[in-house]
């Protein structure tokens, strides 16, 4: 599914804050934003796309179609057992911390809904870095919770 077999001449764009975006003019309906977060999924071939009803089009993605605004944490009888995460769409989702990776610019993403990719904000992550310890010995990032160590992956050079 390439954007070259798409015949459209519109553009619709999702900039790195999350804002959505036709031809140039940011999309606020609440309804239509609904509609179009729950109809975004990533294609074979790593491009987005938007479906809704038998209608497609390509979705030009400026970073990661979610962002993360917030993170809240989960316990259970006083213990640790994982995160809610406030997403730019205004929904919440449990946040799956093992998904959660540092690229090379030392910005933080995860996954979200049906696979797709969500940055953190600066405010989001500082929320979530409270929770990360550093282990000396294997120099390496991990978030202890619900009994188990999830590490945090670095895809960058050298720290």
């Amino acid at each position: 599914m390439s954007t070259s077999t798409l015949q459209q001449d519109f553009v619709i764009r999702i900039d790195k804050e999350g804002s959505w975006f036709y031809n140039g003019a940011q999309i606020i309906h609440p309804a239509v934003l609904r509609v179009f977060n729950d109809g975004l999924f990533k294609g074979e071939d790593g491009d987005y796309y938007l479906r809704v009803e038998d209608d497609l089009a390509a979705i030009e993605v400026e970073d990661a179609p979610f962002v993360v605004t917030r993170v809240t944490p989960i316990e259970e009888g006083g213990a640790l057992v994982g995160f809610m995460a406030g997403l730019s769409d205004e929904t919440e989702e449990v946040l799956n911390i093992n998904s959660i990776e540092i690229n090379e610019k030392n910005v933080p993403y995860c996954v979200v809904k049906r696979g797709l990719s969500a940055r953190f904000t600066s405010q989001a992550y500082y929320m979530l870095a409270h929770y990360i310890d550093y282990d000396e010995k294997a120099d390496a990032y991990h978030i202890r919770a619900a009994g188990s160590t999830h590490p945090i992956v670095y895809r960058g050079g050298s720290r």
